[in-house]
C-alpha cells in the first residue's frame, strides 16, 4: 500500500516537477528588463489608468491580474506596447475580488520575451471590508472556507464587520493597515490551493519538492523604497502545519532559477546583514487567535526570548512586523525572522556555508523529534555529548572543551566545542521565560527536545556551538511564581534527544561551571542586567508599542477564527499587559529562588559599585560597597578567584639551572632553525656546565654569583666594539621519556633574566618578556627589567609541545643597550601534575579598603569572601579617553590563499601599529563592524610596535611562526567593507571601507597578497585608495613594515612618458634599487618575475600620482639568478632584467 500510495502521488507531482524544470530554463534565459509601468506598486485610494509599455518597436505586452504569470497563463490578456488599463479594485473582471489589484506583465516579439515579468500591486486599504467580505471566497480559484472538518485543510476568509463596525476600531482600521510595512505575495493561486499539489491544502509536506514561484513586494506606507523579487515559496513550521490551522507561516528561498540568489535589501536596517538567501514569515500559532481562540494571544512572547538572548550579548535571530496579502487579500499580521542556518551562520559568523554543522530537532506530527544536522554533519556535536557522557565533573574534560589545557590555558590542538556563557546565557534565557517546550518539550514528557537550533563552525573550530532561542511561544504564562523548567530532564541520555539543558545539567556538576553560571546569574539579574524587571519590560514595551495599531487589523481577520465574538485589541492588551505588569513583577526573584535551591547561586550578594560601566573622568574615584565579607578587586581584568592547585605528587626537573647550555652571540642572521630543529649544528657554540649556570655579564656588582659564562667582551660596546649585540642565544636540549610525558600537567620556566627574551619550546614561541613582536638577530630589550629574584612563567597550555626524547629549550635574551652595565639568562624548566579543585585569592586581587582612583580605562571585578563561600563576581568597564591618535593600521590581509586543505579564510589578518613614543592602553577597544573583536583588560600596545588580530590563531601561526596577540570572530569580507573601531569610550578611531575593485588594489584579492598602506608613517585617510598597495610578498608581513611601503616620489618635475630604469646596482646582492617614471595618474604595477615567467614579487600594485619614483627591493629570502622586472600602466609596458648573485 506504501509503495502505490508514493507511486499516485508521484504520478501527480510529475507532471508539476516538469513545469518547474520548465520555470526554470525560462528564468536561466530571460532579459533583465522589465516592461515599463506608469505607476509603481503601493497604497491607492482612487481608481487610475495604468500605462505599460516597451521600449522595442512592435513589442506585444502580455499581462494578468490573477496572479497567475502571463507567459503560461490561459488568462492572459495581450494587447500592442503601449496599452492601458484601468486598476480599479471594483472591477473584477479576469480577477478576484480583493482590495488589492495585482498586475504581472511581460513583453514579448516574434515569440522572444524583451523584458521579464514584472509584478505591482495596488492596494486600495479603505475598501478592505467592502472587498473582503466575512466568509467569502475571493473568487473560484479559492477552496470553499472550511471551518469545521479538521480531517482536511481549514479555510477562513474576510475581515469581520464586527470589529469594521466597532466604535473603538472602526475610524482606525486604515490606520492599522499602515501602521508597519506590507509584504504582497503573489502566485498562480493553483501553487497554493490546488488539491493535490498546492502547498496550502498540504502543509504537511515538506522540502524542494513543495516549494512553489511566487513575486515578493515589500511595500513600506511612507513612501521609502522597497523591492520586487520573485522567490521560492514554502510552508514553515512544525507542529503547526497541521490542517486544522487555516493560517500558516511561509518561508521564502531566493534562488536564481527565480530571478536573484539572493535577496538584497536591509530587512532589519543596521541591526543585520543586508543578503538573505531565506527569510521566514512566521506567526503565532500556539496560543493564537486564528488556531486555537486562545485570549493569550500577544504575538510577542516568541521574540521576547530572542530580543533577550540580543540583549545578553548573545548571537540572536532579528524580527520585524509585517501585514502579509496573498494575491491582494489581506491575509494578516506576520513577523520576518532569520533562520540560523550555515547561510545566516556565514553571513554574521565568517566563512562559507559548507564550514557550519547546523543541529536542530526533526519536529512535526508524525516525525520522530531526534536531532538532525541539516548542514554539515552530527560528528562535533557527538563530540561535545560524548564529553558530556564522560562527566564534566572531569576538569581535564571540562577544559577539553573549551580548547583548554586543565589550567584554563588555550590548547590549539583541540577544537573548542563548548561556548559556556553563550550556554549559560540560553539556559538563563529559558528558565526566566519557563519555556516547556524548549529545548526539553514537556509535552513530549521531558524524554525528546524541541525547538533549538545550535551551530558550529567545524573548519575554524575556535568557537564552541551557538545556541539559539527559537519557537518560544509556550512561554510566561499565568503561573509566574511556580513555573520552573530547571531539570534535570532525561532528554539528553540517549544522543538521538541530546541538546542544550542536557549540557547544563551535566555541566552543574563542575564547580568551575557553577561559578561561571552564578556570574552570569549576577550580570543579568541584577544592576539592570537583560533579565532584571526593568529590561525585560522596557523589552516587551518596544514590541508592543510596534503593532498596538496594526493588532486591530489582525484582530478583524482572525479574531472571529474559532468564536462569534471576535477578539479585539482591548483582548491582546489584556494579555500583553498581564506579562508586563504581572509576570515581569516576580518572574525575576522567582528564578533567582529556583536558582538558590538548585545551589548554582550563591546567598552571599555581589559588590556593587558606586557606578555602571560606562565613560568617566580621569581620576573618579570608585567606590565599593558589600553586604558581608570581605571584597577583593582587580583591575587587570583578571578573577579575583583562581582555582585552587592540590598537593602536587609529581615533579621533575626537566631543565635545571646548572644543565648544559650552548651560548652564542650572533654577528649576522641565522634565520630560525637554531631555535626550532633541536639537531641544529651547534659545534661552534660556547659550552657551558655546571654551577650558578648563568649566561651573562656584570660590569658593577649584583649578578657576578649567578654567571658561569661572561659574555660582556660581545654584547657590551664601550666604543670600540663594532660587533657588539644586544641579543644572546642559549640552546639546551633535554630528554623526556613516555611515562615522564603523561603524568605533565603543570609546566613552568622559572628565569632570572635582564633585561628581556623569547623563550621557544621545540620551536614555538612559549613566554617572553621586553621582546619586541617581531625578532631580529640583533633586537634589544623594549624596557629594563632587573634580575632581582626568580620570575615564574606558566607554560602549561604549551605543554603538548614536549615529545618523547630529545626536547630543546631555545632562549633569545634580550639586552636593553650595547652601553648595559649588566645582562643574564638563568633558566630553569619544571614539570609536574596538577589538580584543580576550590577556590584562592588570586596574587592580582586586592582587598578593597578606600576608594579606588581610576586613571585609565579600565576592566574592575570583584568578589565578597565570607568564610569558604565566594560571592558572584561583579563587574564593570569604566572608560577613560584615550589618546589613540598614533594608532594605525597597517595591513589587512583579507582574502590569503587556501594551503592544502585549509582555506585561506583561517589565515586572515589585520595589523596594528603604534607610530608614537609612548604606549596605547586598547583595553575594552573594540572592533563594532565588519569583524568581532574586543581588547582584554590591560592591553598595552607599546610604542614603535605591532599588533597583529587573526581569524584563527593556530593556522596563523603555522604560517607565521608566531602567535597573534588575539583572534577575532568572524571574517573579513573578500568583496571588501566597512571595519570600524572604536575606544572603550565609544569614540570611533577608524572606519575603512577597503575594496576589492579598482582603484583599489586588486592583487590582495585572490593572489595572496595582502593590503599595506604606501607609507612605513601611514595616512590617517583610510577610506583614499591611492594610500593603499598590495604587499611586497605573497602572505604580506605580519609584525613588520612591509617592503612594498616607502615608495618614494624622487622629483617634482612631472615627466613625460613611462620610463623603468636599470636598477642599480646591477648585478645585486641582496637589495636593489629600482626607479620608474609615471607621466598621469592612474594603476600602476611593478612586478617581478623570475626566469621561467612566475610572477614572485609584486612591488607596486596601486593608482599613482604622475611622478619619479624610487624604491628598495630587499631580495634576501630569494634564490640566486636572473630575474625580471616589469611596469605596467596604462597601456604601457617595459621590462628589465635583474641579476641576483648569492
Amino acid at each position: 500500500m506504501k509503495v502505490r500510495r508514493f507511486q499516485k502521488l508521484t504520478i501527480f507531482l510529475l507532471p508539476f516537477c516538469l513545469v518547474l524544470a520548465a520555470f526554470a530554463l525560462v528564468r536561466s534565459q530571460e532579459p533583465e528588463a522589465e516592461p515599463i509601468f506608469s505607476a509603481t506598486r503601493g497604497f491607492y485610494s482612487q481608481p487610475f489608468d495604468l500605462t505599460i509599455s516597451d521600449e522595442t518597436a512592435g513589442a506585444r505586452i502580455s499581462y494578468t491580474l490573477d496572479g497567475s504569470d502571463p507567459r503560461t497563463s490561459s488568462t492572459a490578456t495581450t494587447m500592442p506596447s503601449p496599452l492601458t488599463l484601468r486598476i480599479d479594485p471594483q472591477n473584477t473582471t479576469n480577477r478576484d475580488k480583493a482590495p488589492g489589484v495585482v498586475v504581472r506583465a511581460f513583453a514579448h516579439k516574434n515569440g522572444d520575451a524583451q523584458t521579464r515579468v514584472a509584478t505591482h500591486s495596488f492596494l486600495y486599504l479603505e475598501l478592505i471590508g467592502e472587498l473582503s467580505p466575512d466568509g467569502q471566497r475571493p473568487g473560484p480559484g479559492w477552496p470553499a472556507a472550511n471551518t469545521t472538518d479538521e480531517n482536511r485543510q481549514m479555510i477562513n476568509y474576510g475581515m469581520d464587520p464586527q470589529v469594521l463596525n466597532d466604535s473603538r476600531y472602526r475610524g482606525q482600521i486604515v490606520d492599522a493597515l499602515l501602521a508597519i510595512p506590507t509584504f504582497s505575495l503573489v502566485t498562480d493561486l493553483k501553487n497554493l490551493f490546488d488539491p493535490t499539489t498546492g502547498i496550502y491544502m498540504n502543509p504537511m509536506s515538506h522540502g524542494r519538492d513543495w516549494e512553489r514561484p511566487v513575486s515578493v513586494e515589500l511595500l513600506i506606507p511612507d513612501g521609502s523604497e522597497g523591492f520586487q523579487i520573485d522567490s521560492g515559496l514554502r510552508i514553515r513550521g512544525g507542529y503547526s502545519r497541521i490542517y486544522r490551522n487555516p493560517k500558516h507561516a511561509f518561508r521564502l528561498m531566493f534562488r536564481s532559477e527565480y530571478g536573484q540568489s539572493r535577496l538584497k535589501y536591509p530587512l532589519f536596517e543596521d541591526e543585520g546583514v543586508d543578503e538573505f538567501e531565506n527569510i521566514d514569515l512566521r506567526c503565532s500559532q500556539n496560543y493564537s487567535w486564528s488556531y486555537d481562540g486562545s485570549s493569550e494571544n500577544t504575538c510577542i512572547r516568541e521574540v521576547f526570548s530572542r530580543d533577550a538572548q540580543r540583549d545578553m550579548g548573545q548571537p540572536y535571530t532579528r524580527s520585524r512586523y509585517y501585514h502579509v496579502y496573498l494575491n491582494g487579500t489581506y491575509w494578516g499580521l506576520f513577523q520576518t525572522q532569520e533562520r540560523p542556518e550555515a547561510s545566516f551562520a556565514a553571513s554574521y559568523f565568517g566563512g562559507v556555508e559548507e564550514d557550519y554543522d547546523v543541529i536542530k530537532v526533526n519536529a512535526g506530527p508524525g516525525l520522530p523529534y531526534e536531532i538532525e544536522a541539516t548542514d554539515g554533519n552530527l560528528d562535533a556535536w557527538r563530540d561535545l555529548w560524548q564529553a558530556s557522557i564522560s562527566g564534566f565533573d572531569k576538569p581535564e574534560v571540562y577544559r577539553r572543551v573549551q580548547g583548554e589545557n586543565p589550567d584554563g590555558s588555550r590548547n590549539y590542538n583541540d577544537p573548542v566545542l563548548l561556548d559556556v556563557d553563550n550556554l549559560i546565557d540560553y539556559m538563563l534565557c529559558t528558565f526566566y521565560v519557563g519555556d516547556f517546550d524548549s529545548p526539553v518539550s514537556n509535552f513530549l514528557g521531558n524524554q525528546n527536545p524541541n525547538n533549538f537550533y545550535s551551530l558550529y563552525n567545524r573548519s575554524a573550530k575556535n568557537q564552541g556551538f551557538f545556541h539559539f532561542r527559537h519557537d518560544a511561544e509556550h512561554s510566561m504564562f499565568n503561573r509566574p511564581e511556580s513555573m520552573d523548567r530547571t531539570g534535570p530532564y532525561p532528554a539528553g541520555q540517549r544522543f538521538e534527544h541530546s541538546n542544550p539543558h542536557w549540557l547544563h545539567q551535566n555541566l552543574v556538576s563542575n564547580p568551575d561551571y557553577v561559578m561561571r553560571f552564578a556570574d552570569r546569574v549576577q550580570k543579568h539579574f541584577f544592576n539592570g542586567g537583560a533579565l532584571t524587571p526593568e529590561a525585560c519590560r522596557k523589552r516587551l514595551v518596544e514590541r508592543k508599542q510596534q503593532i498596538e495599531t496594526a493588532i486591530i487589523a489582525e484582530s478583524a481577520r482572525w479574531g472571529d477564527s474559532k468564536r462569534s465574538t471576535p477578539f479585539t485589541k482591548a483582548d491582546w492588551e489584556n494579555a500583553v499587559n498581564w506579562i508586563i505588569n504581572t509576570y515581569v513583577s516576580t518572574r525575576t526573584n522567582v528564578v533567582l529562588g529556583q536558582l538558590r535551591n538548585k545551589g548554582w547561586f550563591p546567598s552571599l550578594a555581589a559588590p556593587t559599585f558606586n557606578r555602571s560601566s560606562g565613560k568617566v573622568e580621569k581620576g573618579f574615584q570608585l567606590e565599593i560597597e558589600n553586604q558581608g565579607g570581605v571584597v577583593f578587586y582587580t583591575l587587570d581584568g583578571l578573577d579575583p578567584v583562581v582555582p585552587q592547585v592540590s598537593e602536587i605528587s609529581f615533579t621533575k626537573t626537566l631543565v635545571a639551572d646548572q644543565a648544559a647550555k650552548k651560548i652564542l652571540v650572533p654577528t649576522e642572521n641565522l634565520g630560525i632553525s637554531w631555535r626550532v630543529v633541536a639537531e641544529y649544528d651547534d659545534s661552534g657554540w660556547r659550552q657551558v656546565t655546571g654551577d650558578p649556570g648563568g649566561v651573562g655579564y656584570e660590569n658593577g656588582s649584583g649578578y657576578e654569583n649567578y654567571i658561569s659564562f661572561d659574555v660582556g667582551s660581545q654584547m657590551a660596546d664601550n666604543g670600540s666594539n663594532p660587533t657588539a649585540n644586544t641579543s644572546c642565544y642559549v640552546r639546551t636540549l633535554f630528554q623526556v621519556d613516555e611515562q615522564d610525558l603523561a603524568q605533565i600537567g603543570q609546566l613552568t620556566l622559572y628565569l632570572r633574566y635582564d633585561d628581556g627574551f623569547a623563550a621557544y619550546l621545540n620551536g614555538t614561541l612559549v613566554a617572553s618578556s621586553n621582546a619586541p613582536t617581531v625578532l631580529s638577530w640583533n633586537s634589544m630589550a623594549t624596557a629594563n627589567h632587573e634580575a632581582d629574584g626568580i620570575d615564574q612563567f606558566d607554560l602549561s597550555e604549551h605543554r603538548n609541545r614536549l615529545k618523547v626524547g630529545q626536547n630543546l629549550l631555545a632562549i633569545q635574551g634580550l639586552n636593553v643597550s650595547l652601553t648595559s652595565s649588566d645582562f643574564l639568562i638563568l633558566p630553569e624548566l619544571v614539570a609536574s601534575d596538577r589538580k584543580i579543585m576550590g577556590g584562592a585569592i588570586s596574587a592580582s586581587a586586592i582587598e578593597y579598603r578606600q576608594p579606588i582612583p581610576i586613571t585609565a580605562t579600565s576592566y574592575i571585578k570583584a568578589r565578597a569572601k565570607q568564610g569558604n563561600e565566594f560571592s558572584p563576581l561583579n563587574e564593570i568597564i569604566l572608560a577613560v579617553q584615550e589618546d589613540m591618535s598614533k594608532l594605525r593600521v597597517t595591513e589587512i590581509h583579507y582574502h590569503p590563499l587556501d594551503e592544502g586543505d585549509v582555506s585561506g579564510r583561517e589565515f586572515e589578518f589585520i595589523e596594528f601599529k603604534n607610530i608614537g613614543s609612548t604606549a596605547i592602553n586598547l583595553t575594552a577597544a573594540a572592533f563594532v563592524n565588519g569583524i568581532d573583536y574586543t581588547f582584554p583588560a590591560a592591553s598595552s600596545f607599546a610604542a614603535g610596535s605591532f599588533l597583529v588580530l587573526a581569524s584563527n590563531a593556530a593556522a596563523f601561526f603555522s604560517r607565521y611562526g608566531f602567535y597573534p596577540f588575539g583572534e577575532y570572530q568572524g571574517q573579513l569580507d573578500n568583496a571588501g567593507e566597512r571595519l570600524v573601531f572604536v575606544q572603550a569610550a565609544g569614540d570611533t578611531v577608524f572606519s575603512i571601507r577597503y575594496n576589492d575593485r579598482s582603484p583599489w588594489p586588486t592583487t590582495p584579492d585572490v593572489l595572496g597578497y595582502s593590503l599595506v598602506p604606501i607609507n612605513t608613517v601611514p595616512f590617517l585617510d583610510y577610506n583614499d585608495p591611492a594610500s593603499w598597495t598590495a604587499s611586497a610578498n605573497v602572505h604580506g608581513s605580519p609584525g613588520a613594515d612591509d617592503l612594498a611601503t616607502d615608495v618614494k616620489n624622487s622629483s617634482a618635475t612631472r615627466p613625460t612618458e613611462f620610463r623603468l630604469w636599470q636598477n642599480y646596482p646591477n648585478p645585486f646582492n641582496p637589495s636593489t634599487m629600482i626607479r620608474f617614471a609615471v607621466p598621469k595618474s592612474g594603476k600602476v604595477r611593478l612586478t617581478i618575475f623570475d626566469v621561467l615567467g612566475r610572477q614572485v614579487r609584486t612591488l607596486v600594485d596601486r593608482n599613482t600620482s604622475p611622478g619619479e619614483y624610487a624604491l628598495q627591493w630587499d631580495a634576501s629570502a630569494m634564490a640566486g639568478g636572473v630575474y625580471f622586472c616589469r611596469l605596467e600602466g596604462s597601456g604601457y609596458s617595459e621590462t628589465r632584467k635583474l641579476l641576483l648573485l648569492k
